[in-house]
């Protein structure tokens, strides 16, 4: 699930911050507001007028993609679910019950930066967006505070995605140490490299086919190697952000090296084994991985980000994962940055995190000395995941049924998540939503 971050220019690029402790509830006009707030026993006759008024029967929620298999059956079943769920909240209510029903759809291929002027703009056609924070505070001053933001938001608070935490989970708060075999972000990528690369052979060999040993194992449930992940019905199984990493491929004694460059802090030498990267304006594909190389090599962040835009040996690209270890204009590209479990939503034959001199008969020989494979050298700091607002003028009391009826689908029942990584979405408190912007602005 690809997270943009659109950016006004080069040396602006700021650096992200860490995922900070989870809270409540949702919408507009004051701080601490859940959802529920906004139903009232009962309404005047000027209120229910406005209500009726306002009153949208036709529901846009609108994202950039989802993975491939939920459109069709899949998809209709959701929204039916989702129908359903939000009429029974509605008719609960003296003054919704008689209201008309409403119909929600999903919209995809929208752009993220016309996804939020949409809703900013209260076109009718986008009437929730799924929009990442830090497109959100790309539109302020760096001086303007929490409050100011909330106040000229030009949109209204709806809910919070979360997704499942993997299987090798990084504590909430985890962060950049000192980039040693005891810092938790190097500890968790081992742990990685162990459970995806020796428990399952080379990225390569991997199937969807359940039918097959291997591929039972694996999982495939249409959208990501599902082995990955904590369970549905696991308790403390979600997670509000999401990480960055950083690959490394080549055969043993190439990745030896790569590894001696990180440890010794030797920047030079680490660039020169090659650096796939997105644009400036990626979070897991240029911001996250950044914010740690400036953290480890003891550089500021502006210099990070002019060297990875400058350097002769970095190569932006539009899939770091598909080139890693492939030849890029007759030189071989041996690090990419890209997203924490990015193997677990790609299949083998899309031919990513597969180098050039790849060795499909050592597939299962994690310990190989020869085989040009792939590994995790470092996850990085989080994000949060992307919140989800509503055009301006859509009545806070429809907003608050909108997030009742989407926080009502389980973990277990939220297909929608399962092709977006939102396996759940959650009320969220303006007093929330401002501590994340506080937390954000910390780091500048």
């Amino acid at each position: 699930m690809k997270r943009k971050l659109i950016t006004k220019g080069l040396l602006s690029v700021s650096p992200l911050i860490g995922i900070l402790p989870l809270a409540v509830s949702c919408s507009t006009s004051e701080i601490n507001s859940n959802p529920s707030d906004f139903l009232p026993a009962e309404l005047s006759k000027a209120q229910k007028q406005a209500l009726k008024t306002q009153w949208d029967n036709e529901i846009s929620i609108v994202i950039k993609s989802a993975n491939a298999g939920f459109e069709g059956k899949i998809q209709t079943e959701f929204l039916n679910k989702l129908n359903q769920r939000f009429k029974q909240f509605k008719n609960e209510y003296s003054f919704t019950k008689d209201l008309p029903d409403v119909t929600f759809k999903i919209q995809t291929g929208v752009a993220k930066e016309t996804n939020w002027q949409n809703i900013k703009n209260d076109n009718k056609n986008n009437d929730i967006g799924i929009i990442q924070i830090d497109r959100v505070l790309a539109d302020f001053k760096k001086n303007e505070t929490a409050d100011e933001i909330i106040e000229n938001l030009g949109a209204k608070l709806v809910a919070q995605t979360e997704t499942l935490k993997f299987t090798w989970q990084l504590g909430n708060n985890d962060d950049y140490v000192d980039g040693t075999s005891n810092d938790p972000l190097i500890k968790a990528a081992t742990k990685y490299n162990e459970l995806a690369f020796r428990e399952h052979g080379e990225f390569p060999s991997w199937t969807a086919d359940t039918s097959t040993p291997a591929g039972k194992k694996l999982g495939w449930d249409g959208s990501k190697f599902a082995v990955f992940y904590k369970r549905v019905n696991e308790p403390d199984n979600l997670f509000v952000g999401y990480r960055g990493a950083i690959y490394i491929s080549g055969d043993k004694a190439t990745r030896d090296k790569i590894q001696k460059a990180w440890n010794d802090k030797d920047l030079d030498a680490f660039l020169s084994f090659g650096i796939l990267r997105e644009g400036t304006n990626s979070n897991a594909g240029f911001k996250l991985p950044a914010k740690l190389i400036q953290k480890h090599f003891n550089k500021s962040f502006a210099e990070v980000v002019e060297i990875l835009v400058k350097n002769k040996n970095v190569l932006e690209v539009d899939s770091p994962g598909a080139d890693l270890g492939k030849e890029k204009g007759n030189k071989i590209y041996h690090i990419a940055f890209a997203y924490e479990g990015d193997t677990n939503w790609l299949l083998p034959e899309w031919n990513f995190y597969t180098p050039k001199n790849y060795d499909q008969k050592q597939a299962n020989n994690f310990e190989s000395q020869t085989n040009d494979v792939v590994r995790v050298l470092s996850f990085t700091g989080a994000s949060y995941y992307d919140t989800l607002f509503a055009r301006p003028t859509l009545h806070d009391i429809q907003i608050a049924l909108i997030a009742k009826a989407l926080d009502s689908f389980s973990v277990a029942e939220n297909t929608f998540g399962i092709y977006t990584g939102f396996n759940k979405i959650r009320p969220i408190a303006y007093s929330e939503f401002k501590t994340f912007i506080e937390n954000r602005k910390l780091l500048g």
